[in-house]
């Protein structure tokens, strides 16, 4: 019996060889596997040698785009990051603000946004591409979206504080009728205007932080539910006084107009009996 297992074990041994053996080499082909890299047509890839940025694929035009097949050193040596290129649309969440008067409004928003394409014949210096100045002040695409969230709050939360409730729900004089959809319009283009670049700012997104917004807007202006009552009696009650006004002008102006008709028939009236009498 003791003899039966002695002879056993140099088969057993052979195989254990045999299969780590394979085990190596399939190890070894995988991390070679890591040189190759492909560059999808939605995408940019930044390829970091320990650390330190060594090639930005960022390049989409016909004549000189850098899609498909590459070379890098292996992982981890090289090692490359992916960025989608394509559009993003970041949905706001709805959020109560006040009005100039006070007066709070629920006010919901979006924006159109993507990583900046870079302009022109792509320069030597690889931290000036937007995609690197993305990778190095964002990071990835929810850091960019709670920047962006913050950005978008602080804007509105500025120029809805400078409008009145009327100025947002009528647009005009107050003679004139509302536009449909106008403080909407006027609002949104403030939002896209002050997202690329506010007031106190050197440079725009692109510049700073590697993104260009799109498209910004206002998806929805709406009065909170315990305060619709409330302002819609208010409204109602100024739109009453408004009419009050012009029935009151009205009644003037009839008066005045009866009174001269009046005096004018009476003239007349008055010189047909004296030409009569002669």
């Amino acid at each position: 019996m003791f003899f039966s297992n002695n002879k056993q074990e140099p088969k057993t041994s052979s195989f254990s060889r045999r299969a780590w053996e394979i085990f190596w080499k399939l190890d070894v082909v995988l991390w070679l596997l890591t040189c190759i890299l492909f560059v999808d047509e939605s995408e940019y890839v930044i390829v970091e040698r320990l650390g330190k940025i060594v090639a930005v694929y960022d390049q989409v035009e016909p004549e000189r785009s850098d899609r498909g097949l590459h070379f890098k050193l292996p992982w981890p040596l090289e090692v490359a990051r992916r960025f989608d290129r394509r559009t993003q649309l970041f949905d706001s969440p709805a959020r109560e603000m006040f009005t100039r008067d006070r007066k709070n409004l629920t006010v919901g928003s979006y924006l159109c946004w993507r990583i900046a394409k870079t302009k022109g014949k792509p320069s030597g210096d690889l931290l000036q591409r937007p995609v690197v100045r993305f990778y190095r002040t964002l990071g990835n695409v929810t850091t960019a979206e709670a920047r962006l969230d913050s950005r978008v709050r602080s804007i509105l939360s500025s120029e809805i504080g400078r409008r009145e409730l009327g100025e947002l729900l009528l647009s005009g004089d107050s003679e004139s009728p509302p536009v449909e959809g106008e403080p909407l319009r006027n609002l949104s283009a403030k939002l896209l205007s002050l997202s690329r670049k506010r007031e106190n700012e050197k440079s725009d997104l692109s510049e700073r932080d590697g993104i260009e917004i799109i498209d910004a807007g206002i998806k929805r202006l709406n009065l909170p539910e315990g305060n619709l009552f409330s302002v819609y009696e208010r409204m109602r009650k100024e739109r009453e006084k408004i009419a009050q006004y012009y029935r009151s002008a009205g009644e003037a102006e009839r008066t005045v107009i009866e009174s001269r008709a009046r005096r004018h028939s009476e003239e007349l009236l008055a010189r047909a009996e004296a030409d009569a009498r002669r």
